[in-house]
């Protein structure tokens, strides 16, 4: 299991750090202790991966795409104040099934997620 950040790029290197440790508390925020997922990953896993989310509107893309009904992953973004709210991370905390192998029997949803965080690079 990992948590997924993924931040403007154009953000200094230690900011993609701190914006991802912003969306991993929005997401505490808006899950608590109700979803199991963010739990079993908080207490067995802890493994955070950071990737290059795009400009401001492929990051808006990305909302769109985990702003689904379908969508069952704890999920959260994060709008930096400082630089008028920007959307500067987004995060997301997901099984290794979306992560771990190709997989036939993935919805549209799945998939689509799947293919977002193989593609993505790590963030600079």
């Amino acid at each position: 299991m990992r948590a997924y950040f993924l931040t403007n790029m154009y953000l200094s290197s230690i900011q993609h750090g701190i914006q991802s440790l912003h969306a991993l508390q929005e997401i505490n925020n808006k899950y608590g202790t109700t979803n199991e997922l963010l739990v079993d990953w908080a207490e067995n896993h802890k493994t955070a991966i950071v990737l290059n989310g795009g400009t401001s509107e492929q990051m808006a893309n990305i909302v769109n795409l985990l702003n689904n009904e379908t969508n069952e992953y704890p999920w959260a973004i994060f709008n930096e104040p400082s630089i008028d709210n920007a959307l500067t991370s987004i995060g997301i905390i997901v099984p290794d099934t979306i992560y771990g192998r190709e997989r036939s029997d993935f919805g549209t949803f799945e998939y689509e997620l799947s293919q977002l965080l193989r593609n993505r690079g790590f963030a600079r």
